[in-house]
């Protein structure tokens, strides 16, 4: 076979394709458009491109970001699995899409062939049948798919669950110590300032918490007594005593 003939460009071509470059503006046909459409995009928080067309992008975010502001996710590490949970969500929604697409297909298909059947939704029933029955791999990878993304949820949303419960507990605890140095500050009588003595918390959230838990105490002490207020006030000085 003989080699191909090495193709070389002249200087004066050269300087004429990269001053055409240079005047390009972008797609102008309709095909160039459409391609245009599917943009890639580098993800804020993971860096990574995904391409998809701004439509379905839009779509998909207006989708996560309810389920993200409910599961309240706090820092990068919870918010990972937050994100991982409604996108294995929003995955599983567009598997039930292709499925009910793969079943349209197979009626518009057999709308073309004309099964001649009376009854148009045996018709229709028919050809989703067909559809099933030529496309078996097709359905059954869906499944598989799915079943998968359903447990790559169910994992995330535990471990984003596990990781919030440690923090609340955390937080109760370092709360709990501001309100016993509060308390043993004010009964000795001395100022409490929550953030020169290692807390992230101001004084008035100390405060209000002091409240929060003596109301929890008195309401309590208010249903042991069945509300009387005579036995109350009595078991609530004894409580303070």
């Amino acid at each position: 076979m003989e080699a191909a003939a090495e193709y070389t460009i002249s200087e004066k071509q050269l300087e004429a394709n990269r001053a055409n470059a240079q005047k390009s503006t972008g797609p102008r046909t309709a095909e160039g458009k459409r391609r245009s459409a599917l943009n890639a995009v580098r993800h804020g928080l993971t860096a990574h491109v995904s391409i998809m067309s701004e439509p379905d992008r839009e779509a998909a975010e207006a989708f996560i970001q309810p389920i993200l502001e409910e599961l309240a996710p706090v820092g990068p590490v919870e918010t990972q699995y937050a994100r991982l949970f409604a996108t294995c969500q929003h995955r599983l929604n567009r598997i039930a899409s292709l499925e009910d697409n793969l079943f349209s297909l197979g009626i518009l298909e057999g709308r073309a062939d004309d099964y001649d059947l009376d009854h148009a939704e045996i018709h229709d029933a028919a050809c989703q049948a067909k559809a099933y029955r030529d496309h078996p791999g097709a359905f059954d990878r869906l499944s598989v798919y799915g079943q998968r993304l359903h447990n790559q949820a169910d994992r995330a949303l535990k471990q984003l669950q596990t990781l919030q419960q440690a923090r609340k507990a955390e937080a109760k605890a370092d709360l709990q110590r501001a309100v016993d140095l509060y308390k043993l500050f004010k009964m000795n009588e001395q100022p409490f300032d929550p953030q020169q003595n290692g807390f992230v918390y101001s004084s008035q959230e100390v405060a209000a918490e002091v409240q929060r838990q003596y109301l929890d105490s008195a309401a309590e002490i208010a249903k042991g007594t069945r509300y009387n207020r005579e036995l109350f006030e009595k078991r609530d000085w004894e409580m303070a005593a």
